[in-house]
């Protein structure tokens, strides 16, 4: 996600990105847990300290906000619908394609 949006969606700033579900996850399901579509980016600051410990109306409206403009709204229901839905243990199948992504991913960073 990092690397596709290349900034904090909520202020601009390059430094110190992080990955964050835009849909909350109340069950760990996989069908939603490692999915791009529902990965945004937020700096260091945004993430941790704004929206998870000190989030205030003013911020997750701006959030909502933000979320709302890069996500479709049918994305978002259709990763909603796919977070209720039973999570069974990954496949070899799937594990493989995670692997192989984040081995991907790991070499365009050293790059």
């Amino acid at each position: 996600m990092r690397i596709r949006d290349g900034e904090c969606l909520i202020c601009g700033t390059t430094f110190n990105l992080q990955a964050h579900h835009a849909i909350v996850r109340k069950r760990l399901s996989n069908l939603t847990r490692w999915g791009l579509a529902n990965g945004i980016t937020l700096c260091y600051l945004d993430h941790i300290v704004k929206l998870h410990r000190d989030a205030d109306k003013d911020f997750l409206d701006l959030y909502i906000e933000k979320v709302n403009a890069r996500i479709p709204q049918d994305t978002q229901d259709d990763i909603r619908g796919k977070a209720k839905e039973p999570w069974p243990a990954p496949t070899r199948a799937e594990l493989e394609e995670v692997c192989a992504k984040l081995t991907e991913y790991l070499l365009e960073v050293k790059c």
